[in-house]
């Protein structure tokens, strides 16, 4: 992993980029595909949020709408962070080869 970066003489790494492809759809694509879905379902349930905020908008519920709005907000956040995890713990997975939990925990740690 990482052997163009780490080689002092580049010349002996063959192939950097098509071996970094390799080595992603070979080991890796697991990942890749776990924190796209975690993604994926935060984006699903905030559209269902906002459809729901859409079709409420002319209720006269003060309280509703007051609560779609702080659920709208907090996801956000939520995506916001898993996006910063998922990003960190794809760096990770350039430079060693852990289960995703694994990952995670340690890209919090750092």
């Amino acid at each position: 992993f990482c052997q163009f970066y780490w080689t002092r003489d580049k010349r002996k790494v063959s192939f950097p980029v098509v071996r970094g492809i390799w080595w992603v759809f070979r080991y890796h694509l697991g990942t890749v595909a776990f924190g796209s879905c975690i993604i994926a379902i935060i984006q699903l349930i905030r559209t269902i949020l906002a459809y729901i905020q859409n079709k409420t908008k002319d209720s006269q519920s003060e309280v509703v709408k007051y609560l779609l709005m702080c659920l709208q907000c907090c996801l956000w956040c939520f995506e916001k962070v898993m996006k910063f995890i998922n990003r960190n713990a794809y760096i990770y997975t350039a430079f060693k080869v852990l289960t995703s939990a694994r990952r995670v925990k340690r890209c919090l740690v750092c």
